[in-house]
């Protein structure tokens, strides 16, 4: 594998190619990997710059009660009697729009709601078309995106006809949603989703491939959770054996030297999954660009 593939965090559709026709030892094209993404079994990103947007929430989640309306609109900071804004199926979670940068996921079937049509993405994705097609009918039309924190954000365009007037130019009132990705917007996978890829196409048996950076990360994140929730410090000396035994006691026999190796391992791993969420989280706090009207 290229030297530089081991420290990318996106690749272009043909990036892709080229990185698991080299792992994989046989020819794979852009055209495969949009099958993929086709039949649903990778996600697609697209990298982003400067794209208008604002936060949202699905509005189903808590529009069965008054009750829970009430409670909802005072977490707004509303007054009693006043609802949050929702509007074609969402919350709007902000007053302002903010601007986008960096890799976001299109939410093509979406955990909380169906924000992109499947059959109409589905067709367009295996034909190679970008941009097209991407909108979502059933609420409203609107492409959505997820970050890194699992927010969904709606994009949006200027509305320079029906602008408010003596508004904020952010306001969100100046804003209206959009039907497709920002002309000239790549769509490219994560690191994550080529991993899988790879899992995918292996030969190996899924117990046998060794893990991954990222899945190893996360393994010994999850030890680190579960021994804090056993009582047990995963750095004090002598808790290999305690946790040698308690897995015993499940019928899962483990290794002393396998299991004191993974301990020593989890401060290294609980940091590298820390500055990653912080260079991540930070794509959304930069200053938003001046707009250019032209």
């Amino acid at each position: 594998m290229r030297k530089l593939y081991k420290i990318k965090k996106w690749y272009t559709l043909d990036e892709a190619a080229d990185r698991l026709s080299l792992t994989m030892g046989e020819p794979i094209g852009v055209q495969d990997i949009r099958q993929f993404m086709a039949e649903g079994l990778i996600d697609a990103y697209c990298n982003v710059r400067g794209i208008y947007a604002m936060e949202v929430a699905p509005a189903s989640l808590f529009m069965d009660s008054c009750s829970e309306l009430t409670r909802i609109s005072k977490s707004f900071g509303l007054p009693d009697g006043h609802w949050p804004p929702v509007s074609q199926g969402l919350v709007e979670q902000a007053e302002n729009v903010a601007a986008l940068d960096g890799l976001f996921k299109i939410e093509v079937k979406g955990e909380n709601v169906i924000t992109v049509t499947d059959r109409r993405w589905r067709a367009a994705i295996a034909d190679g078309i970008e941009g097209e097609y991407l909108s979502n009918d059933d609420v409203g039309g609107d492409v959505m995106l997820s970050d890194i924190d699992g927010k969904l954000w709606e994009l949006r365009s200027p509305d320079y006809q029906n602008s408010a007037e003596h508004s904020p130019w952010l306001n969100a009132r100046n804003f209206c949603p959009v039907f497709a990705l920002p002309e000239g917007t790549e769509i490219v996978l994560s690191t994550s989703e080529i991993e899988k890829c790879e899992a995918l196409l292996s030969d190996e048996p899924i117990d046998e491939r060794p893990l991954s950076t990222t899945e190893r990360n996360s393994l010994l994140v999850m030890i680190a959770a579960l021994c804090k929730d056993a009582g047990l410090a995963y750095d004090a000396r002598g808790v290999a054996p305690e946790i040698v035994r308690m897995a015993h006691l499940i019928g899962v026999p483990m290794d002393p030297k396998t299991v004191l190796t993974a301990l020593k391992q989890i401060p290294d791993a609980m940091g590298a999954r820390q500055r990653e969420a912080i260079s991540r989280n930070s794509v959304l706090k930069k200053g938003i660009p001046p707009f250019n009207a032209s």
